[in-house]
C-alpha cells in the first residue's frame, strides 16, 4: 500500500482549516488485513517544511481505521465500516497547547471547548450565519445512516477524540 502525506485545506464542518492528512482525506485511508497478515506500508512525505518523521501525538495527528479480519463471531447483514467520533478544533493543536497555559513545569490549564464534534470525521455543521471569518464557509453536512428494520448491522465505533 502506498500512502502520501500533504498539508491540505479541509472543511469537515464548514470551517476551513489546514491539516496534515494522508492521501488528501480526513480521516486517513482504511487499512485492512487478515488475521496473521504482515502489513508493509510505504509512505511518501510530500511535506515541504517537516522533518523525516510523519507522526504526532497531538490532536492534529494522522489517523485512520485499521481493520483486522479474524474469525467472525457475530452474524450481521450490513457492515457499516468504521465510524469515527472526533472533536474538531478550528485552531491547530499547537495553538490550543499554547492557550492551555502549559509553560515549563507549571501548567495552568483551561480546557478549550471544541466548536464541533464530528461523527465519521467528515460530517457535521458549524453555524457561520453570524461569522465574519472568511474561513467559516458553512458548507458542512450532518452524518446520516439509514437503518432498516429486521437487518443486523455491524458498527465499528472508533473514539478518536483528543478531549474525550
Amino acid at each position: 500500500m502506498f500512502v502520501c502525506t500533504c498539508f491540505c485545506w479541509t472543511w469537515s464542518d464548514g470551517y476551513e482549516r489546514q491539516m496534515l492528512v494522508f492521501n488528501g482525506s480526513y480521516p486517513g485511508p482504511r487499512l485492512e488485513a487478515n488475521w496473521g497478515d504482515m502489513l508493509v506500508i510505504h509512505v511518501t512525505n510530500e511535506l515541504t517544511n517537516n522533518g523525516g518523521l510523519i507522526n504526532t501525538t497531538l490532536s492534529d495527528g494522522l489517523y485512520g481505521p485499521l481493520i483486522i479480519h479474524g474469525p467472525a463471531t457475530a452474524d450481521y447483514d450490513v457492515d457499516l465500516g468504521p465510524i469515527f467520533m472526533t472533536d474538531w478544533y478550528h485552531q491547530s493543536a499547537f495553538i490550543l497547547w499554547a492557550q492551555s497555559g502549559m509553560y515549563g513545569g507549571f501548567p495552568v490549564r483551561h480546557n478549550a471547548v471544541a466548536p464541533n464534534g464530528l461523527i465519521n470525521s467528515t460530517k457535521n455543521t458549524f453555524p457561520c450565519d453570524d461569522s465574519d471569518d472568511p474561513a467559516c464557509l458553512g458548507t458542512g453536512k450532518r452524518s446520516e445512516t439509514v437503518i432498516q428494520k429486521g437487518k443486523k448491522y455491524r458498527l465499528r465505533l472508533l473514539d478518536a477524540q483528543a478531549d474525550g
